[in-house]
């Protein structure tokens, strides 16, 4: 018997932060808003669709945290975020629904608002 084992790592190359948009005045409502897209195969099957996400996620002055956007129903998605090296807190958690959610059209719209401090 032979046990075939392979290794490979996604591409870096679908993953993409930048600023979208930021209200720097110095009063409580500054923010900065970034869009994060994600667009990935698993290397070692061929013709696996990718996961994908369009998000956007706005850090507040006042330590809120807003998420939203569209990401595919497979896999399960995680965000957490931490205060100056603090305690790392869930801002968004969707449990994962059936396999076939993995292939388009994105279909779950990410909605959350958490206070971090």
């Amino acid at each position: 018997m032979y046990i075939t084992h392979k290794t490979a790592q996604a591409s870096e190359s679908g993953l993409t932060v930048g600023v979208d948009s930021s209200y720097l005045l110095g009063g409580a409502s500054d923010f900065y808003r970034f869009v994060c897209d994600g667009d990935v195969a698993d290397p070692l099957i061929n013709a696996a669709p990718a996961v994908n996400y369009h998000l956007f996620v706005t850090i507040h002055k006042n330590v809120v945290i807003s998420i939203e956007g569209l990401h595919d129903g497979y896999p399960s998605y995680e965000i957490y975020a931490s205060v100056n090296g603090g305690t790392w807190q869930n801002i968004y958690l969707f449990n994962e629904k059936d396999l076939l959610n993995l292939f388009p059209p994105m279909d779950i719209h990410a909605d959350a608002t958490r206070n971090i401090l």
